[in-house]
């Protein structure tokens, strides 16, 4: 997100830090990794991942927000992955 909008290829966003710059993005994917939630006592309770092959492997899940369109058209494709699914042990996180 950028702001309150979708981050997406081929956009300017403007006003952005303390210098309010105008970004845009040719790519946007990053891994994740030993994924812990937080119980509001501040304990860490580890997250496993769902294996699905693709996104999530091991303790390892790539998430991808650039949609091979506009400015990600030569680097990037359509597949899109905008969220980590799995287990936790049964509680109140924050």
């Amino acid at each position: 997100m950028v702001g309150d909008e979708m981050a997406l290829c081929g956009e300017t966003y403007a006003g952005i830090g303390a210098d309010e710059a105008a970004i845009s993005f040719n790519d946007f994917r990053f891994y994740v990794s030993n994924i812990q939630l937080l119980t509001a006592e501040g304990d860490a309770m580890p997250f496993q991942l769902a294996q699905d092959g693709m996104w999530q492997v091991e303790d390892v899940a790539l998430l991808d927000f650039e949609n091979g369109e506009a400015g990600c058209s030569e680097i990037g494709n359509a597949a899109l992955n905008g969220e980590v699914i799995g287990m936790a042990p049964s509680g109140e996180y924050v």
